[in-house]
């Protein structure tokens, strides 16, 4: 089961073997493992994200505190959520660490890590990434990307469980990589059935020489009997999919979310995940916020002022009164029904594979009536269902794309009748299962190719590499 992990999680990054792969009980662990491993030099520094998760800040922030001469440079929360030109402007000679994620754990703004990937080998830092966020429903390009470390919690988009962080470590960087814990698991030959008699102490002690590959940075204790048999079949599961597939079945959905919050008067990131997005305030003139009962909230975008104690006080002040209309609009959210959550005054929605286009449409407008019931909005409910038909009308070809066969052929031969193109392949939702040569009804997706029957939740997937579908 363990090492099927491993190898499982390596598919899924497309990089790397199964000897670079660690498993550990949370992220926070993995990343101080490797905090733990890297030496740094006098003026070497550190580059975080504002607001980044904690579980990849606070061991960088210990690591620079160890070092007087080190420092911590937290890239600021750019205006239009592009995050990417002001990392790179942090990126100089004297960056040791650029510790990132894919997306920003708040409202999925989209980090470029090929471009970051690039500038960090150019000047010798170390790419050291969380893929919770992003891993399993957004493609990760391993080989293009290469980075030293990746650690990944399994309870978001690989849907697992709680109490496990896969981490990979680049081959070239392993060795310099220190263990965080002293067990007998990780030893040279702990793996054999002989190990209580060849792994016994001695007048010198237990065996000191570790197993080869990342598996010596193993967490200590046994294998867990409940929770690895989940993330095995977790992983199966999320591999056999095509997360190019998953990606491109998200992406319309949560585009009309972004498109209604911004409708609305919500800030939204120009680029976001394709699977979640976290929507802020709107920005309106305070005048037109005022309405009987609420809060005045101050514009969204805030002139730079000098950080006087007294500046400091009034930008808390302007925080809190975001946070808390932010607050009523996603108890409202939730008083209706919908699962949200609000990270950082950032209303965090997100879609997957058994999210229908009829469900998107029902948190617009409800996202709409709330909006304007807790005085923020600038759009009403009406207005917006109006806005709504034609975006809805956009994502249908997506969850029904029309199958078709050609009369005469002895295996069937599908095209698109999106696209034309007759070098598609077609997967079912339910399963993950490529039906594109498929001649009976599958007993999930229920569709019968042989006869040329359409089905509502299939996807076309181009395999030239034009675009996905």
């Amino acid at each position: 089961t363990v090492q099927r992990i491993r190898e499982l999680f390596v598919q899924l990054l497309g990089v790397g073997d199964v000897s670079c792969v660690a498993i550990t009980p949370s992220t926070s662990y993995a990343m101080t493992l490797v905090a733990k491993s890297i030496q740094m030099n006098a003026g070497q520094h550190i580059v975080v994200l504002e607001g980044q998760s904690a579980s990849n800040v606070l061991m960088w922030q210990a690591l620079a505190d160890a070092h007087r001469t080190c420092a911590l440079r937290v890239v600021p929360r750019p205006k239009n959520q592009d995050w990417t030109p002001g990392i790179l402007a942090c990126l100089e000679r004297n960056v040791r660490v650029v510790a990132l994620g894919n997306v920003h754990w708040t409202d999925g703004s989209v980090i470029d890590l090929e471009v970051i990937s690039d500038r960090c080998r150019e000047i010798g830092a170390l790419l050291c990434l969380d893929l919770t966020q992003s891993l399993g429903a957004m493609p990760f390009e391993g080989r293009r990307i290469r980075p030293a470390f990746v650690a990944c919690s399994t309870h978001k988009w690989i849907h697992s469980v709680h109490g496990v962080s896969l981490l990979y470590v680049d081959k070239d960087i392993l060795p310099m990589t220190r263990n965080m814990e002293e067990h007998d698991r990780n030893r040279l030959g702990a793996d054999r059935t002989e190990w209580d008699h060849v792994g016994a102490m001695t007048s010198k002690g237990y065996p000191r020489e570790f197993m080869p590959g990342a598996c010596r940075l193993d967490a200590g204790g046994r294998p867990n009997p409940i929770l690895l048999p989940i993330l095995l079949k977790s992983l199966e599961t999320m591999t056999s999919l095509n997360v190019r597939m998953i990606a491109a079945y998200c992406e319309p959905r949560i585009k009309m979310v972004a498109d209604c919050a911004r409708t609305l008067g919500y800030s939204v990131p120009v680029r976001h995940a394709s699977h979640f997005v976290g929507i802020r305030l709107p920005s309106r003139p305070e005048k037109d916020r005022m309405s009987a009962g609420s809060v005045a909230v101050p514009p969204m975008e805030v002139q730079p002022v000098p950080e006087t104690p007294a500046a400091l006080a009034a930008k808390k002040r302007v925080d809190h009164l975001r946070l808390v209309k932010m607050e009523d609009v996603f108890n409202l959210l939730l008083q209706r029904g919908f699962q949200l959550s609000l990270r950082c005054g950032a209303l965090r929605i997100s879609v997957f594979l058994y999210t229908k286009a009829e469900d998107v449409r029902s948190l617009c407008l409800a996202l709409a009536e709330v909006t304007h019931q807790a005085g923020v909005g600038s759009v009403g409910p009406r207005s917006l269902n109006r806005t709504l038909g034609p975006v809805a009308h956009r994502i249908r070809p997506l969850a029904s794309c029309p199958l078709y066969t050609e009369a005469g052929t002895k295996r069937p031969k599908l095209s698109c009748r999106v696209c034309r193109s007759p070098n598609a392949r077609f997967y079912c939702i339910d399963c993950s299962k490529d039906i594109t040569q498929s001649r009976d009804i599958h007993a999930l997706c229920g569709i019968d190719v042989s006869r040329g029957e359409q089905s509502k939740d299939c996807v076309c997937v181009h395999i030239q590499g034009v675009g996905v579908y």
